[in-house]
């Protein structure tokens, strides 16, 4: 037995050491010069384990910065060719011709079945995209689908074929305004690498594919298999004027066929790359091979119709550092225009140090004789699109794709015009001896032409170019083009999801950027908003065209896109959340980004082994639950609708990609997991979940890849036992997604490569329900759409489709949803939607909130409105009903809490800090969307020297707009149609406040420091101001505001220099508000750390990363100003703050502002008696002498004791620093002011305190009710007190919020009390001044002064 055993495993180990890796399973194989990474080196060996080299090439990257070269992008591309072929070791495992043959006919027997069955619902449609357009326009772009290949018809010009890379071969018979999918049945869904429609006969076609030869002589109705290559097809030539003379290369030789592609033979086994028959003698052929010794592509040339060739070789490329170069491939191009001009363009390396193109050869003598029009082989490389030779195959980096993108073709009018597709598009217009990029990287011509050109067919006037893209078309030799791809159904997904009461959907895409489309866009027409291809796509519960997706394999945030809802309307760019989940490009292996069903602003993210959550819509991500592994992965997340407490998560401990992963559960919400009790069988590596909608401890899984008997389990315990629901009617299947249906007697879906299939409960068995699919699927994820009883699936290269669910009469499931749990002003507006499983044809809705909200829009629709006018907790009750009469109601106990937080306060109380690169505050949507009029004003204090353009207040629109400090601490300014390097003059000072503001008219932007102005007069166009950051430039790292920020107010009208100057110091409170056209105020005082409330209006701001609420120094406060011109001497008195001056010799000669502030400074001189005000003074013109007469009056009470007590402390106007300095006692009081006389010496802007020399008070008749909108009977006692009040508010109120703050705005305490007459308060603090806040559930306002002693 044991004997038997080891001939056993050693005939495995043999099988296993054949090479199972293959060049053609990457974009280009290099020559390693083993200074490359492991991971690189494992990858190009000839039996890697995949497995080994994933985890590899994470843990490389975990400590090494991503780059982009050929290695990186070989790695996408070869492991999603690879992924489908592991075994279940993690060696690749080719499939023999024979295998793949028996596969084949699987394939098409079980499509052929599928298709002949009878149903009366709807089978699969397509949903596109059939169309990708440009952002904000409705211009096609070629952001669609990678085209490898494309043949016009030299007989029929309307007639075209193309194939693409993972979505067959189409066809169009409108010159490409249309295309039609003519390879929907066959086994070739990708890799259509060459194409050749027939002189003559329009219904003839070739292609290469599968490495094999295919042929249809019906238009693609049908399809032959004419010839196995075992290799990758690059060109078909037919001779001319003989049709049955048909030539093909391939990476596996040279072929020839006399009868007109129907039967081959094989004349080379050399890797050939391009046949071309001389422009005007068929019996002249050119062909292109590799010679593998050479290490060169050759040219030969054969006279006698291709029966015998000759290498034509005299003065053509010939490598001198032999072993240190490479051969890439080449291409040939020949015109009419010089029918004996043969061009070749080489890509490798010519020596050490090249990278990637070699050089253009020319022949003038129909290849007898050689030049190269640039002078020299391979680098050293020039500039790019300089005189001298510079690397038309690579970025500046030195990175290309090598033959994978590129082809070569010549003008057939201009012999000297050549155009060359590598990474870019380039054109010679000198024969060769220069090039400019004219489309893609560097373009200095074209715009929207994809990166990455693949083939390029001229046939008369007209040009094709195929890209990773699509299809161009060009018809005046590449001076202007346009963007042909509609019809192309056959978008490679990486990500995908769909919306939820509106049908859309976003996804990530090879190659193509991010789709978005919603339903209102028709045809199948989406818009490209944006990312390079990643695995990324989510949409937003309630807003259904809000999309959410990665933009860059670099980029740690996720970006949020608003597509219009009209076509061709405007995309808005919303606030990116600063994270972004585990993605992967491999199957099953990402995380993503979840919503809780109540509240759309409840966002969880699973990122390496972490769990966050944001609670404020993603502004702020905490750390919820880390996973004890630090090396392992999440990936998957699942919340539960029955019970949004329990959630579960796939889970890699070690995070190697061929390790076993587990399943964790979660019931308190994602704060602690723990593993199920037990693991499903079968292969573990990876799993998708689906959650029962209306019991949280069923769950139903499938495994990717998984064996026979293990691909998919169910538990009805939560985990504790599974049940393997693997049938045989699933063998061989790669499943990559799962979905239960909810309301259904059972339904679950599994999506495979080839289709979906539902389980039947009647007979425990999965039913094929893949008919009007194409035969090979790709199918990636599936999705439902509730509200028209449908699916929505996603394919690799198949694009989306839609269908009716098995179980379209399931029964209603009432969920109701709205942003978040809390609100923060009862005068908000509450947005409510249903989230719930329900067929919206037909039904109906109630809403039931208690107790009675103020106002609700209406209780009978989907989605309504809600002001709920008063702090309190109030509970949601939906009930949905279906067209047939079925109901189900969902009540949410205390679902939304309200309280009164967002009346203006008269403190600095709290400013906003931003010490980082990824610290600021992000608005909410605001009403300024096309502003030509604007004033924004702040207080900052900048920690230290900041970096150029640091944002103070800037928005998130394109067009930048917003207030910033430039080079040298210079205030500056974006806007539309402005100077961002105009010189203010303003330097702001550094670790000390200054007051900001810009104002802006169509006519200029004036930005004042510290109420002093300078203008730019220019035309300004209106600017977007819909989303804000403080202290940021668009979230830009190296311009991000360093220090603190308070008081940020905006008005949509331009304030005048007075208003600015009298506003300075002052809150937004009092007699003088300045709140005419105040559209959001930010005081940042609110206890929420994450929350910045606009105190206005409904605005309100979120904390984003590090950014921290500090308590504030700023010289701001609740009070009065006035301002005054001063041309002579004399007594003035300040109306509004009470004061008396008298000014003599010399006078200001201009402006003065002075300020009453009704509140303490931030430090004091000492710690006796004090007055409860204190004093600004601006100057704003010259230095005068000092004062004869300063009399100054406090708000409330008057001057009390000693006049030599009053001592009159002074400091900078805009100080925090506790600096003060003692001018001179007080020589009298009079009328309650205190009366300072020149022994002073005032002579200048200062702030001013008054504080007793001694421990004998100095003010009185200031204690008790400053303020009150509550009963007069309101009463709050003993006050002075030892601690302990009384507050009687003389009736039973529904809530009331209870804030405390000592006399330095410090908050002690605060408390909500409901169904409340009578409160006992007790002040734990050191004895003195306190101020009492008191607001009621009607915005009801007291405030009051109180004294502990």
């Amino acid at each position: 037995m044991k004997k038997v055993l080891s001939v056993l495993l050693l005939i495995l180990f043999q099988l296993v050491a054949i090479a199972q890796n293959s060049e053609a399973f990457f974009k280009v194989f290099p020559t390693l010069n083993g200074n490359e990474p492991e991971w690189v080196s494992m990858m190009y060996s000839e039996n890697p384990n995949v497995g080994e080299v994933e985890d590899a090439f994470r843990n490389y990257y975990k400590t090494n910065e991503f780059v982009k070269t050929i290695h990186t992008q070989n790695h996408k591309y070869w492991i999603q060719v690879v992924e489908p072929l592991i075994d279940e070791r993690g060696f690749i495992f080719q499939p023999t011709r024979e295998e793949q043959e028996v596969l084949y006919q699987k394939q098409k027997s079980n499509y052929q079945k599928s298709k002949n069955k009878t149903s009366s619902v709807l089978t699969w449609t397509a949903m596109g995209p059939f169309e990708t357009y440009k952002k904000n326009s409705t211009q096609p772009i070629s952001w669609h689908k990678n085209i490898y290949s494309i043949d016009q018809s030299m007989s029929n010009s309307n007639l075209l074929i193309c194939g693409t890379e993972a979505g067959g071969v189409y066809k169009s018979t409108n010159k490409a305004a249309d295309w039609i999918l003519i390879s929907k049945g066959e086994v070739f869904s990708g890799g259509n690498s060459a194409v050749k429609i027939h002189p003559t006969d329009t219904d003839n076609y070739l292609l290469a594919s599968n490495k094999r030869i295919y042929q249809t002589l019906d238009g693609g109705l049908t399809w032959i298999e004419r010839y196995f290559t075992n290799g990758t097809g690059n060109e078909f030539q037919y001779a001319t004027g003989n049709d049955s003379l048909v030539f093909h290369t391939s990476t596996s030789g040279f072929y020839k066929s006399t009868n007109g592609g129907f039967s081959w033979t094989q004349v080379y086994s050399d890797k050939c790359w391009d046949i071309d028959f001389h422009p005007t003698d068929s019996s002249i052929a050119y062909l292109l091979k590799s010679n593998s010794v050479a290490t060169r592509s050759e040219l030969f040339k054969s006279t006698d119709g291709g029966n015998s060739w000759a290498l034509q070789d005299s003065g053509y490329y010939d490598p001198i550092n032999q072993g240190a170069n490479n051969d890439f491939g080449g291409k040939i191009a020949v015109t009419p225009a010089a029918p004996n001009r043969v061009y070749v363009a080489l890509i490798g390396n010519s020596k050490a140090g090249d990278d990637g193109w070699i050089s253009v050869y020319r022949s003038d003598d129909a290849a007898a004789t050689w030049t190269n029009p640039s002078g020299q082989d391979g680098g050293p490389y020039g500039a790019i699109n300089s005189n001298s030779k510079w690397n038309i195959a690579a970025y500046s980096s030195g990175y290309h794709q090598g033959f994978f993108n590129f082809d070569l073709e010549a003008s057939t009018t201009d012999s000297n015009k050549i155009w060359v597709a590598t990474i870019r598009l380039s054109e010679s217009s000198d024969g060769g001896q220069t090039f400019n990029s004219i489309g893609a990287a560097n373009s200095n011509r074209l715009n929207d032409i994809h990166a990455d050109v693949q083939d390029i067919e001229v046939v008369g006037s007209d040009i094709w170019v195929a890209s990773d893209g699509g299809i161009n078309y060009s018809s005046n030799e590449l001076i202007s083009h346009v963007a042909l791809n509609r019809g192309i159904q056959a978008a490679h997904f990486w990500g995908f999801n769909t919306g939820w009461n509106e049908d859309s959907y976003t996804g990530g895409k090879y190659h193509d950027g991010t789709t978005g489309w919603f339903e209102s866009y028709s045809q199948g027409k989406a818009y490209n908003i944006g990312g390079v291809e990643e695995a990324s796509g989510y949409v937003h519960p309630i807003e259904s065209r809000k999309l959410l997706f990665r933009t860059h394999y670099s980029s740690n945030n996720t970006s949020v896109k608003t597509v219009p809802s009209v076509f061709g309307g405007a995309t808005v760019d919303n606030p990116d959340l600063p994270i972004r989940p585990n993605e992967s490009y491999n199957t099953a292996q990402r995380s993503g980004v979840y919503f809780d069903p109540r509240y759309a602003d409840h966002i969880y993210v699973g990122l390496n082994n972490k769990v966050y959550k944001s609670t404020n819509g993603g502004g702020r991500f905490k750390t919820l639950f880390t996973f004890p592994d630090s090396t392992g992965m999440i990936y998957e997340i699942e919340i539960s609708r029955s019970n949004p407490d329990v959630m579960y998560a796939v889970y890699n401990p070690s995070g190697g990609y061929w390790s076993n992963c587990v399943i964790y559960k979660s019931t308190n919400g994602g704060a602690s997991w723990n593993k199920t009790q037990s693991d499903p069988s079968g292969n573990r590596r990876r799993f998708r979940i689906s959650i029962h909608p209306e019991n949280e401890d069923v769950l139903w899984i499938c495994t990717p890849r998984g064996i026979n008997s293990g691909k998919v389990h169910s538990t009805t315990d939560g985990g504790n036992t599974w049940v393997d629901r693997t049938t045989s009617i699933l063998n061989g299947e790669n499943l990559t997604d799962i979905l239960y249906q909810g309301g259904s007697n059972g339904v679950v879906y599994i999506v495979s490569q080839n289709g979906v299939f539902y389980w039947d409960t009647a007979t425990s068995n999965w039913v094929d329900y893949s008919v009007g699919l194409p035969l090979v699927a790709n199918a990636l994820q599936i999705n439902p759409f509730y509200r028209d009883g449908q699916l929505r699936l996603a394919s690799s290269g198949r694009g989306v489709w839609g269908r009716d669910m098995k179980d379209t009469l399931f029964s209603p499931i009432a969920q109701p949803i709205t942003y978040a749990d809390s609100l923060y002003c009862a005068r908000d507006t509450s947005y409510f939607d249903c989230y719930s499983i329900l067929k919206h044809q037909g039904a109906s809705w109630y809403w039931n909130i208690s107790p009675q909200p103020a106002f609700i829009d209406s209780d009978s629709i989907r989605n309504p409105k809600v002001y709920f006018g008063a702090a309190g907790s109030y509970s949601v009750s939906l009930t949905v009903t279906d067209a047939q009469g079925n109901s189900d109601t969902k009540t949410i106990a205390n679902m939304v809490t309200v309280s009164s937080d967002c009346e203006p306060d008269t403190i600095p109380g709290k400013a906003v800090k931003c010490q980082s690169n990824s610290s600021y505050v992000q608005t909410a949507l605001l009403p300024l969307s096309n502003t030509d009029s604007v004033t924004f004003s702040a207080w900052i204090k900048p920690s230290g020297s900041q970096n150029d353009y640091s944002g103070i207040i800037i928005n998130d629109a394109s067009q930048t707009a917003g207030l910033n400090i430039r080079t040298g601490n210079m205030l500056g300014y974006h806007w539309p149609g402005g100077h961002w390097y105009w010189n203010s003059g303003l330097v702001v000072p550094l670790n000390e406040w200054s007051h900001v503001a810009m104002v802006v008219t169509p006519n200029g932007v004036t930005i004042y420091l510290n109420g002093v102005g300078s203008t730019h007069a220019i035309s300004l166009s209106p600017a977007d101001l819909s989303y804000l950051k403080m202290g940021s430039y668009k979230g830009w790292n190296s311009r991000n505001f360093n220090g603190e920020i308070d008081e940020v107010c905006i008005w949509d009208r331009a304030l005048s220099q007075d208003e600015i100057r009298e506003l300075r110091h002052l809150t937004r409170t009092g007699i003088t508000p300045f709140s005419k056209n105040l559209v959001v105020y930010y005081q940042f005082n609110s206890s929420q750390a994450d929350i910045a409330l606009d105190r206005v209006g409904g605005g309100h701001a979120g904390l984003v990363g590090t950014a921290q609420k500090v308590i504030s120094s700023a010289p701001v406060g609740g009070g009065e100003s006035d301002r005054l011109q001063i041309s002579s001497s004399g007594k003035y008195m300040l109306p509004n703050t009470e004061t008396e001056i008298h000014i003599t010799q010399p006078q200001p000669n201009g402006e003065i502002v002075l300020t009453r502030i009704n509140w303490i400074p931030n430090t004091l001189p000492s710690s006796n008696p004090y007055t409860e005000n204190y004093w600004i003074l601006n100057n704003y013109a010259n230095t005068f002498g000092a004062l004869d007469t300063l009399k100054f009056k406090p708000t409330l009470g008057s001057s009390f004791g000693d006049p030599n007590d009053f001592n009159l402390y002074t400091r900078q106007e805009n100080g925090d620093l506790n600096n003060w300095n003692l001018n001179c006692a007080a020589w009298g009081k009079d009328g309650g002011t205190y009366n300072y006389d020149n022994s002073c010496n005032i002579s200048n802007g200062s702030q001013f305190f008054i504080q007793s020399n001694s421990n004998n008070a100095i003010q009185s008749g200031f204690i008790g009710i400053v303020e009150n909108s509550f009963s007069s009977e309101m009463k709050l006692y003993p006050n002075p007190n030892e601690g302990q009040l009384t507050l009687e508010l003389g009736k039973t109120y529904s809530t009331i919020s209870i804030r405390i703050m000592n006399s330095i705005g410090q908050q002690v305490f605060s408390k909500y009390y409901s169904d409340s007459e009578k409160i006992n308060l007790n002040i734990d603090g050191e004895p003195g001044f306190y101020t009492i806040e008191i607001i009621g559930p009607e915005g009801e306002k007291a405030f009051v002064k109180v004294v502990k002693i």
